[in-house]
């Protein structure tokens, strides 16, 4: 390796944050405003066939809405699709679902749209495990796939790190220089 190589200065690294965003950054610890309060046990519920991740806003909006002088919430169907901004069929149905995982329980009254709900507590995961077991063998089948999927990428990142390897000692043993002093 001549003089004017080994002098050269290694390349900046020119990863950047691209962004959008326009405002703050949102610090869990210091936010302020107003929050719909989703409990992290419903991360359980998103390995129920059928159930979709966007269900926890819906259970939120519920929830947030519920008035314990009353002992139920009872936002009318509009109220919900225009904050859930879902059709009434895709409400319906999502509404249908939470009931059937036990997470809200619904009173129909003669009043058009408007029912009554109950939100309920999520089952902690051991619980919930027992309840769903279809859910744990989604659970198991993804983990088992994700922790595949993490030896396979880290497997192509040692193969790289060796080509690299070998070829440093490669270079080095023909400029005859440590290859422990070769810059990438």
């Amino acid at each position: 390796m001549s003089n004017s190589e080994a002098s050269k200065p290694r390349q900046k690294n020119t990863a950047e944050m691209k962004s959008n965003a326009g405002t703050s950054i949102y610090n869990t610890a210091t936010a302020s405003g107003n929050f719909l309060r989703i409990p992290i046990e419903l991360n359980h519920y998103q390995w129920i066939d059928g159930f979709k991740i966007e269900m926890f806003i819906l259970f939120g909006i519920i929830a947030n809405k519920y008035n314990p002088k009353y002992g139920y919430a009872f936002p009318t169907h509009y109220q919900l699709m225009a904050e859930y901004n879902k059709s009434i069929n895709v409400l319906r149905s999502h509404i249908r679902k939470l009931v059937e995982v036990g997470l809200l329980s619904v009173q129909t009254a003669n009043t058009g749209n408007n029912h009554c709900y109950v939100p309920h507590e999520p089952l902690m995961q051991e619980e919930f495990f027992k309840k769903f077991p279809c859910a744990k063998r989604n659970y198991d089948k993804k983990m088992k796939w994700i922790e595949v999927r993490e030896r396979k990428d880290h497997g192509k990142l040692r193969e790289l790190h060796d080509k690299f390897g070998e070829v440093a000692k490669r270079k080095a043993a023909e400029s005859h220089e440590d290859p422990e002093e070769l810059s990438f």
